[in-house]
């Protein structure tokens, strides 16, 4: 299942997000844009966009996925917050894992991506720095059927 994800396509879905500064959890919409690089099918690139109830801006998330091994491979993430973090992920049949740490800057974070028998997944993460500010996600998404030129925000 998870060698689904790893396709030209659009994902799209919807969840919680949970920051340490406020007591209630935050219901979000999520869209992942998976490309491969068509110059060097080694790379998979993919963007994560989060629209947070109540907040104007979209925090996009910037993934670059290469040096791919049997069950693991690198995976850079980016974004406005964290700036660059290295990751290392783990891929299984119906799994994928990353974790990621920035220990300079004391920052540790994972995201799962649980595939379901329906071809949808399940995406939890936690992040974490050393003054202790924490976020964690969870998000259901399926596969959009339309061409990313159909996509309608």
């Amino acid at each position: 299942m998870s060698k689904n994800f790893f396709k030209d396509g659009i994902w799209q879905g919807s969840g919680l997000l949970q920051l340490s500064m406020f007591e209630e959890k935050l219901p979000l919409t999520a869209k992942f844009i998976v490309s491969l690089d068509h110059f060097d099918s080694e790379e998979i690139h993919f963007t994560a966009e989060y629209k947070v109830s109540g907040y104007s801006e979209t925090l996009i998330n910037f993934y670059h996925l290469k040096e791919f091994y049997k069950k693991s491979f690198h995976c850079t993430f980016e974004n406005d917050t964290w700036g660059i973090v290295d990751g290392i992920g783990f891929v299984e049949r119906d799994y994928i894992g990353i974790e990621y740490r920035k220990n300079h800057a004391g920052f540790l974070g994972y995201e799962s991506f649980q595939f379901l028998d329906d071809g949808s997944f399940i995406l939890s993460s936690e992040f974490v720095t050393n003054s202790e500010l924490r976020s964690e996600l969870t998000v259901t998404m399926s596969k959009k059927p339309a061409l990313l030129s159909s996509w309608k925000d």
